[in-house]
């Protein structure tokens, strides 16, 4: 672990901080590629694919999409990162299985998860919440029922 992140740090993609025998590292937020590595990290290990397998095992989800600004920023539009993740679940489902399945993504995340739940009629005749949230960049995440 050590030889790695001395090699990441010599690239330029961290830096780190010797304190006593210990080594904090980071990432070097003034790196060129900074912006573009945090964003293909965060396709790849962040919310997207971990909502997917928790909401996969949860019975009556027809979809789900992450909206709000994880969305706009998983689309490219620039600004911090976000610090929850606001997801809408259509589809007859127990709340509480669902609330288990956000707090599950919550805990490996470390960031809030804030799901909606709506029926398949509201998300067909959207008004309100679900009018909004079908204007704005949105994810799609991929339920697959033969995960369940």
């Amino acid at each position: 672990m050590q030889r790695e992140a001395g090699r990441l740090e010599a690239a330029g993609l961290l830096t780190s901080l010797r304190v006593g025998n210990t080594r904090i590292v980071r990432p070097d937020l003034d790196s060129p590629i900074h912006a573009e590595l945090a964003a293909l990290l965060a396709k790849a290990f962040g919310p997207a694919p971990l909502l997917e397998a928790a909401l996969a095992r949860v019975h009556g989800v027809q979809q789900a999409f992450i909206f709000g600004s994880w969305a706009r920023r998983f689309h490219g539009e620039p600004g911090p990162l976000p610090r929850d993740v606001d997801v809408l679940v259509v589809g007859e489902v127990d709340p509480d299985d669902l609330y288990s399945a956000a707090q599950e993504v919550e805990e490996a995340l470390g960031l809030e998860v804030n799901p909606i739940l709506v029926g398949p009629g509201d998300w067909e005749h959207p008004s309100g919440v679900v009018a909004r949230v079908r204007e704005q960049p949105v994810v799609e995440l991929v339920i697959d029922a033969d995960h369940r």
